[in-house]
């Protein structure tokens, strides 16, 4: 595609990306999601930043976001709307939009508000400018939506602590209705403060400082969202858990990116103090679940107490008094989807339960059963997929439905990987897989993944 830059005039940037959009689009390469042309930015300096330039970052946000229903309405008008978004940037005037309001269930009922497609886009582009930045002022024992941070490297990282002579005991935490009380006024501050580290250009910087204030101070409830999925789900969420009934000015949206972002913002004073001020050394945080390891209970109740005086007087949080559980280390910890230990793990039962009833709805999928209950998944593609209508059995399965059922199945089986249950595997492949077998084979007599077989992968 030819540069969009070599010409800065906003109709001739918007005639040649609609060009190479529509051309890829009725390429078969629209089934890989690779529909987006390769964005080049040439002859700019890093201090540039104007509306057509602006622009295309977006779309290259685009073409970074999973997909969706949402992102191939949007894709003939693409072009437009990054244009669109831009100018509002530019000129100070964007505003968040509606939200999507729904439940999902697993790992428990949660209020999802997840955000229109533009305003992903938007989100997508200012964490592109200062996540690199802000990352090195986390912690290193800090996981979740970091690089490099999921769940197996702070399974690993907790193994490494419990190894250790001197954690004999361990304590598992995590603070109450954690997105819902975040107060955003605070977060703002914090934020504010974190971003006097990030070195960019002064018109960079400025449209972070817009953006991000209003994403923090935005009240999903306010944009009159658009109810989805099944809306009696909508009454098993607790009181407190909803947005509906927050405190005043509390609130982050669970199912934006910038939410998982300024959760970790907001709990990085937290780190600091645990690692610099209590000196725990043995510490990891995954989002609002921390576990802290030390030689005695005396010194892991003296650390609790003051964990909750600074939740309260610093962040206006509080930790669950129902989830502190104080153990030995050598009994194992039922933490991140496993029970840990220190030099094995075992899959936990709930993530069992889980995968089969995702093998249970793909069979139904393929198969209806009339008398057999499926619990439709609550969360990702597959919800999405269900709520759009394009999932109604007995379904011919194409090459791309296989595929997202190969990679879901395989996100546990990448789970299982790490734990001792190859009896396990076996065990779920011979009594659970039923029709799937027709399409599915494990890739090696070891259960590690999962393989479509050659008759289907055309």
């Amino acid at each position: 595609m030819h540069n969009l830059l070599s010409n800065r005039n906003p109709k001739h940037f918007w005639q040649m990306t609609m060009k190479g959009i529509v051309a890829l689009k009725n390429s078969s390469h629209i089934r890989e999601n690779l529909w987006m042309p390769k964005l080049r930015l040439q002859n700019t300096s890093s201090d540039e930043l104007n509306r057509p330039i602006l622009a295309q970052e977006l779309l290259h946000c685009a073409s970074q976001t999973h997909s969706s229903l949402q992102k191939k309405i949007a894709l003939p008008l693409l072009a437009s709307t990054c244009l669109r978004l831009a100018g509002k940037i530019e000129s100070g005037t964007w505003k968040l939009g509606h939200f999507y309001r729904f439940v999902v269930l697993e790992p428990k009922p949660r209020e999802i508000f997840a955000p229109a497609y533009p305003d992903r886009l938007v989100q997508h582009w200012l964490i592109r400018q200062v996540n690199t930045a802000i990352d090195k002022q986390f912690i290193e024992d800090s996981f979740a939506n970091r690089k490099g941070k999921g769940t197996h490297a702070a399974v690993s990282r907790l193994q490494h602590f419990m190894r250790q002579p001197k954690h004999r005991y361990a304590a598992r935490i995590d603070i109450r209705s954690f997105y819902p009380s975040i107060h955003r006024p605070t977060l703002l501050s914090l934020w504010n403060h974190a971003l006097r580290k990030v070195q960019l250009s002064e018109p960079r910087l400025k449209y972070v400082h817009q953006l991000s204030s209003t994403l923090i101070l935005n009240d999903p409830t306010s944009t009159n969202p658009i109810l989805s999925g099944d809306r009696r789900l909508l009454q098993s969420i607790p009181t407190h858990k909803t947005l509906y009934h927050g405190k005043q000015d509390c609130g982050l949206p669970i199912g934006s990116l910038s939410s998982q972002f300024f959760a970790n913002v907001y709990l990085n004073p937290l780190d600091h103090f645990i690692k610099h001020q209590l000196k725990a050394k043995g510490y990891i945080r995954y989002v609002d679940d921390m576990v802290l390891l030390a030689d005695d209970t005396a010194t892991l109740r003296h650390w609790i107490q003051r964990i909750q005086d600074f939740l309260h007087s610093q962040l206006r949080l509080q930790l669950h008094p129902n989830k502190i559980h104080i153990q030995k280390t050598r009994q194992g910890l039922n933490v991140l989807g496993y029970v840990v230990y220190p030099h094995k793990l075992r899959l936990r039962r709930r993530s069992i339960a889980s995968l089969r009833r995702y093998l249970a709805y793909f069979n139904h999928l393929l198969a209806p059963h009339s008398r057999q209950k499926i619990l439709v998944p609550s969360k990702g593609r597959w919800l999405s997929w269900h709520q759009d209508g394009l999932l109604k059995p007995p379904i011919a399965p194409s090459l791309e439905l296989l595929r997202a059922m190969q990679a879901t199945l395989n996100s546990y089986y990448g789970l299982m990987q790490s734990a001792d249950c190859l009896s396990l595997k076996i065990e779920i492949h011979r009594r659970d897989f039923l029709h799937l077998n027709r399409y599915f084979a494990p890739a090696d007599p070891m259960h590690t993944h999962l393989i479509l077989r050659a008759a289907y992968r055309r």
